[in-house]
């Protein structure tokens, strides 16, 4: 698309500036290099540049919390958890670091992890938009539903990635809005995520790709 030229060149000239600056101040150079890369939503290769960053100054709370935050886009929720929690352990303060730490413990059913998100929270501001963080009452009881319904949690945690994973390949955005439902009478669990706009088309990309992702999956596991 020759429409997207002036702006695919200003990002490749941002990202050779950006790569001369390595030598000099590597930090910096791999954090932008990193940003640079989620914006062009090139999810993979903004962790290994955070990856990089980290390495040469691991007690950058920013830093732990881009990594993180490159981590989730690539459906790695779980593995960027820790990098939140040594953010807060690093600044018990950090709003930000407090607020993914208790977001993705609840999002992936570990509620110890979100009542130590809250032991470790120094501050009293506990509101997003006007809504009070969760506690892990929520965790706690989508656990308890999918064990009375005989469903692994390692399994409900599989296939949630692999919704993220379709959510964020064919979205760009760098949020997560979804909601998870109980259905008692039917015995299922709902996680439905929300698309800003999407078409009828859209959505039925979305659900095949993800239909696709949970079939290799099945046929990745022993029998």
């Amino acid at each position: 698309n020759l429409g997207d030229f002036p702006v695919r060149s200003r990002l490749s000239k941002m990202k050779r500036k950006f790569e001369a600056l390595i030598q000099s101040d590597a930090v910096s150079a791999y954090q932008n290099l990193g940003v640079l890369s989620a914006y062009q939503t090139h999810y993979t290769d903004a962790v290994e540049y955070f990856k990089k960053a980290l390495a040469l100054s691991p007690n950058d709370e920013f830093i732990l919390l881009n990594y993180a935050n490159a981590l989730g886009l690539t459906g790695l929720h779980q593995d960027a958890l820790p990098l939140c929690f040594r953010a807060l352990e690093i600044n018990p303060l950090n709003f930000l670091a407090f607020q993914r730490a208790n977001q993705m413990s609840d999002l992936y059913l570990f509620p110890e992890d979100v009542e130590r998100s809250f032991e470790m929270y120094k501050n009293n501001d506990l509101q997003v938009d006007g809504q009070y963080i969760k506690k892990s009452d929520t965790s706690r009881n989508v656990m308890n539903f999918l064990q009375k319904n005989k469903v692994g949690i390692s399994t409900y945690r599989a296939h949630l990635n692999l919704a993220i994973k379709v959510y964020y390949f064919h979205n760009n955005v760098h949020y997560l809005h979804r909601s998870t439902e109980k259905n008692e009478e039917g015995n299922y669990l709902s996680t439905v995520f929300y698309v800003p706009d999407a078409s009828v088309e859209h959505i039925a990309l979305l659900n095949s790709e993800f239909e696709k992702q949970v079939i290799a999956w099945l046929h990745e596991q022993p029998d």
